[in-house]
């Protein structure tokens, strides 16, 4: 019964490390001096997924299994921290914005 619990215990800390490791594969790109985070996974069709108000590419595509469904269909998934958002770079200036969203 140990053992099965440790082994249990070491498959969740191995799921969880493995979770992480992929939520931190993101990459960068400069868009008009300022840093934009981003995944790109799979290969196929690519699909660009935007998260909504307050997201971030991690907690909307990764975490609830879209980016990996979407591999898995045999698409290409693009998937974008917003300016101010998640990991890329949150400028304070209004004129950061706007149509320099659309630009990213």
């Amino acid at each position: 019964m140990i053992t099965g619990l440790r082994l249990g215990a070491a498959a969740g800390i191995l799921a969880v490390a493995s979770l992480c490791s992929a939520q931190s594969a993101a990459q960068t790109f400069t868009s008009n001096g300022v840093q934009i985070s981003y995944a790109d996974r799979g290969t196929g069709t690519p699909v660009v997924l935007i998260h909504g108000f307050t997201g971030s590419w991690s907690r909307h595509f990764e975490r609830t299994g879209a980016i990996a469904a979407l591999e898995n269909a045999g698409y290409r998934a693009i998937a974008l921290d917003c300016r101010g958002h998640g990991a890329s770079d949150k400028p304070t200036n209004s004129r950061d914005y706007g149509m320099e969203l659309v630009q990213d």
